[in-house]
């Protein structure tokens, strides 16, 4: 159900870095909404019985008119998939690891402002973030464990990186040549969004806004293992048990064949 949120993170007298934060890969449903960022100065807390910082990123949803429409959706690993919106975020989910490439695998780096991962992710693949002259802040979660080379080149604008785990887990992370950019890390950031609302399709396999048999066929293909699939991973564990199975294809498909009883897993 689509919504609308307007908060602000009130300001303390104590200041850290700015980070950006993980978040869900989602497309909208009837109502066009458009997601943003403000990257401002950010507030954090420290608790007096915990190494824990906690990052408050000032963030707004509100309903426009204009569209926040898909730029495009790429397969990064088996189990990995990014998607990057017209507004300029950019959310990569799913678990695994992502492939290495010679270049960015994303078709206009330079326009990426926001990264939000989620999920398991284990390694950064060779120049996956390469050429984000844009991106001001990233969060990496403490399942990374290799960043391969290139990774963040050409991120000249990348001023704060934190990380959720501790500082020496960082230091167990593999970190490949060319990634000066990462620069100084803070260390336990757990990022919370006040007011981000994201919303996910449920069945939208192919990001594209509403659920058809293009969706039934790309999720019963990714069930078979057919290789290249690039799927919205978020979307299609229909049934909420955790994992991706033909029992989620079934749901769908007979949700697309207009069976009664199952637009209850799509409302």
């Amino acid at each position: 159900v689509p919504a609308t949120t307007s908060t602000s993170a009130k300001s303390s007298t104590t200041t850290t870095k700015n980070v950006t934060t993980t978040s869900k890969a989602a497309s909208t449903t009837t109502k066009n909404v458009s997601t943003s960022a403000n990257i401002g100065s950010t507030t954090a807390k420290a608790s007096t019985t915990s190494n824990t910082t906690s990052v408050n990123v000032n963030a707004s949803t509100t309903q426009t008119s204009e569209k926040r429409e898909v730029v495009q959706t790429v397969k990064l690993g088996d189990g990995i998939t990014g998607t990057v919106y017209s507004d300029g975020t950019a959310y990569i989910s799913g678990e695994g690891s992502m492939y290495d490439n010679q270049s960015s695998p994303f078709e206009a780096p330079e326009n990426i402002e926001k990264v939000y991962m989620t999920g398991d992710i284990t390694n950064i693949g060779d120049s996956t973030f390469a050429g984000m002259s844009s991106l001001t802040g990233i969060v990496i979660p403490d399942s990374i464990e290799s960043v391969g080379r290139n990774a963040f080149s050409g991120c000249t604008g990348l001023e704060n990186v934190g990380y959720s785990g501790s500082e020496q887990n960082w230091n167990n992370v593999w970190i490949g040549e060319g990634n000066e950019a990462l620069g100084d890390v803070q260390f336990n950031v757990k990022p919370s969004v006040p007011g981000l609302v994201i919303m996910v399709l449920n069945g939208d396999a192919n990001n594209d806004g509403k659920i058809s048999k293009a969706d039934g066929m790309l999720l019963a293909r990714y069930v078979a293992g057919w290789d290249g699939i690039v799927i919205n991973l978020d979307s299609v564990d229909i049934n909420g048990d955790g994992k991706i199975s033909k029992a989620d294809g079934m749901i769908l498909s007979r949700y697309i064949a207009g069976w009664e009883g199952y637009d209850t897993y799509f409302n």
